[in-house]
């Protein structure tokens, strides 16, 4: 021990810092045991549709669709994150859910020009009409 406080005494600042990581790694380490062992997992994405859909008990009639330029709400070929297309809607649009299925919605719409899209599009992305 008499050679450690030598060396503490020549170098006091690379012993702090030393010191400081190892209180990190405990830290971390501790961290990591304590959210493994609440047993909590984070939902998947799937899981926090499912989730939503139940908390506001989706059903079919009219919704405001929240698209923006900012918020594009897309379509998709089935009601699946995966199967996003290319068509969006980037307006407040007034449109019917005639289908809901795994956190989408079924919809039939026709923009200001004419041009018809069908397709699923996700709940979260709809606003109750009042």
């Amino acid at each position: 021990m008499p050679a450690l406080r030598e060396y503490l005494k020549d170098h006091p600042v690379q012993s702090i810092l030393t010191a400081l990581g190892s209180i990190a790694t405990i830290v971390g380490f501790i961290i990591v045991v304590l959210n493994k062992s609440s047993g909590e997992k984070q939902p998947t994405d799937e899981q926090s549709r499912e989730l939503q859909q139940q908390r506001y008990a989706y059903k079919p009639g009219y919704y405001i669709v929240n698209g923006s330029d900012r918020n594009k709400v897309y379509f998709h070929n089935s009601p699946d994150i995966a199967t996003r297309r290319k068509a969006f809607i980037n307006t407040k649009e007034t449109v019917y859910v005639a289908k809901i299925e795994n956190g989408f919605g079924y919809i039939e719409f026709e923009s200001t020009s004419g041009a018809k899209s069908y397709g699923w599009i996700e709940l979260t992305s709809l606003i109750s009409k009042p």
